[in-house]
This record gives structure tokens, C-alpha cells and sequence, in this order.
């Protein structure tokens, strides 16, 4: 037998009183110590593994496609028409102005268009996901708004060179503590 290197992991497939499992390879072929640990290969949404299934149209088919939805496709069309720093640019000002929780890279996904919508929604605009001049600016000074209302800058690092986004100005939550008035009147941890 070819000894395994020791950072190399190896499976075998066996057979228990369950069904199929994986196992790692018997200690034989690594360092000593190694022991063997088995892995039901079941399925929650099929069948075990190895269980012969009939060919029918449904399976033996490629997947469907998933439908296009016609908004989100003419949305990414006109975002992706736009140069890749206006298309960061307006991901910059939906982190701000409408909650975006992806990344800055210019790519348009669901969470662009998702962004997109809630700012339009919120500026009582049409929802549709497009970015015309006029949304363009309009997402700009919301966006500004809210970075001066926090009072925010980008501060580069004099050792590294990193830039650092800094807000000047530390918020309190935005409705009360709920918690705090149901206790008021009780000892420091809630109790009388």
C-alpha cells in the first residue's frame, strides 16, 4: 500500500448497518494517533447515497432556470452601463443612504438592487432599481447628508498609509431602550 502524506486527508466509502458512510482512511497509512471517523451520507431532502433512482423527465434533465426578473435585469443593464468608479461611487452612497451592507466593488447583485429600491422608496421615488442623473444626485446629497450628520472623514494612516474612515460624532440609539423605562425604578440589575 502507498503511504499518504500526513497532510493529506483520504476517504473511503464503506458500508454499515445504516446505509453508506465516509470514512478517513484506517490509521494504517497516516501517523499514528489518527483515528477513523464515519459520516452518514444521507440527505434530509433525498435519498440515502447509492439508492438507485428511476431516469424520468424531471430528474434526468438539466435545472431549470431560475426566472429573470425583467426590473432586476434592466437595473443591472443600466448599472453596469455606468464606468466602474460611478458604479462604486453610488455603492459608497447607498451604504449611506440606504443601508447597502455589501462591498463597494462596483458588481451589481441583489443587495445593490435591493439598496437601490429601499432609497428609492424611502425619497418617495419610483421603485424600479434604475439610476438616472436626476436619482444620481439625488442619492448623492442623502448620501452627504448623512456622512455630515456623523460628522465622518477619511483619515490616512501617517505609517501604513491606510485610509481609515473615522465618524466624528458617536450616536445614540435612534428609540429608546425599552428594557431601561420597564425597569426604572428597580436596583442596578433589575431588582427591587
Amino acid at each position: 500500500m502507498k503511504k499518504i502524506p500526513s497532510n493529506a486527508l483520504l476517504f473511503l466509502l464503506a458500508s454499515s448497518a445504516q446505509g453508506p458512510v465516509l470514512a478517513q482512511a484506517p490509521s494504517a497509512v497516516y501517523p499514528q494517533g489518527l483515528r477513523v471517523q464515519s459520516v452518514p451520507l444521507t440527505s434530509q431532502a433525498g435519498p440515502k447515497f447509492g439508492t438507485p433512482t428511476a431516469p424520468t423527465p424531471a430528474n434526468s434533465a438539466a435545472p431549470a432556470a431560475k426566472p429573470v426578473d425583467p426590473a432586476f435585469a434592466a437595473a443591472e443593464k443600466a448599472f453596469l452601463a455606468l464606468d466602474v468608479e460611478a458604479r462604486r461611487a453610488i455603492q459608497k452612497d447607498l451604504i449611506w443612504a440606504a443601508k447597502f451592507e455589501g462591498t463597494a466593488s462596483g458588481d451589481f447583485g441583489s443587495l445593490t438592487f435591493a439598496a437601490l429600491k429601499r432609497f428609492e422608496t424611502e425619497a418617495k421615488l419610483p421603485a424600479d432599481g434604475l439610476i438616472n442623473p436626476a436619482k444620481r444626485e439625488r442619492l448623492a446629497k442623502a448620501a452627504e447628508a448623512q456622512r455630515l450628520a456623523a460628522k465622518f472623514t477619511v483619515e490616512t494612516d501617517k505609517v501604513s498609509g491606510m485610509k481609515i474612515g473615522i465618524p466624528g460624532v458617536i450616536f445614540s440609539k435612534s428609540s429608546p431602550n425599552i428594557r431601561r423605562h420597564a425597569l426604572a425604578g428597580q436596583g442596578r440589575e433589575g431588582h427591587a
